[in-house]
């Protein structure tokens, strides 16, 4: 959690105690509009409770639905994170074969500097397109990754983006349409004449920003789930097209073959945008 102290205070409500509120942001990996504003209570250093902010601004449209309040059921138990006993405060060695469990602690000098020495000793008689850089799902903001994939790349280790590691989503859209993103803010949803959830379930995994999606039906939106399974997103969705597990690929260039035969597509959007 990203911190900044608001006030202090210290106030008995419903059995609870605290000295002082502070701003913090999620840092569940749910979406590409994360990281939620909201506020933790603090007693003697501990959060005590986490509640949602719902101090989000209105929007510069009247006529679509705000932000607020922001901040799910996840987000409001996340901070046990930081008091998990199995949670790791400090570097560990490994001093047995690989799968036994024994781990020693080290100091993190110690384990700098081995690490340090170790690529150091690889670089020289192996070449540094030796080692490879696994970027991993982080589950927090990409700004503390900075530092890290900055000096990988000075020392010109190949480093694989997340995305590329468990699909081609990015890796697709830049070879497409030139940027790594395809996506826009989660409000501009309201405006949509037809909504696609494909292979996901937003309203469990993208509870913050699923509001624009089932309010956008008020507006006349056509909400559309394709997955086999019958998800909560699918409950709520007009259609439901349950596909067999795999064949999604089948059903999408179908889908794109019969757009093609039949000019279903708006060919000068297409040479503008692709």
């Amino acid at each position: 959690m990203i911190a900044q102290e608001t006030e202090k205070r210290l106030i008995p409500r419903g059995g609870m105690e605290w000295d002082r509120v502070v701003k913090v942001t999620c840092s569940n990996n749910c979406s590409y509009q994360a990281f939620c504003l909201l506020h933790a209570y603090v007693k003697d250093g501990v959060v005590t409770r986490v509640e949602q902010s719902a101090t989000h601004p209105s929007q510069h449209d009247p006529n679509v639905p705000d932000w607020n309040p922001r901040g799910c059921q996840k987000g409001m138990v996340v901070h046990n994170r930081m008091y998990d006993p199995a949670r790791l405060k400090y570097p560990l060695k490994r001093v047995g074969p690989r799968g036994s469990g024994q781990w020693q602690w080290v100091s993190w000098d110690e384990a700098l500097t081995g690490i340090a020495d170790t690529m150091l000793d690889v670089f020289v008689t192996e070449g540094p397109e030796s080692v490879m850089n696994f970027g991993g799902s982080s589950g927090g903001p990409g700004s503390h990754r900075v530092a890290f994939e900055s000096l990988m790349a000075y020392l010109g280790v190949a480093t694989f983006d997340v995305n590329s590691e468990i699909g081609d989503d990015h890796a697709g859209t830049a070879q497409v349409f030139g940027q790594p993103f395809l996506s826009c803010s989660a409000d501009n949803w309201f405006h949509a004449e037809t909504f696609f959830i494909w292979g996901g379930n937003p309203a469990y995994t993208n509870i913050p920003n699923y509001h624009f999606i089932t309010e956008a039906r008020y507006n006349g939106t056509k909400i559309i789930t394709i997955s086999p399974d019958y998800s909560a997103s699918a409950v709520q969705a007009d259609l439901w097209v349950p596909v067999k597990i795999g064949s999604d690929a089948a059903l999408a260039l179908a889908m794109a073959q019969v757009v093609i035969q039949e000019k279903l597509y708006k060919a000068e959007f297409l040479r503008e945008q692709t």
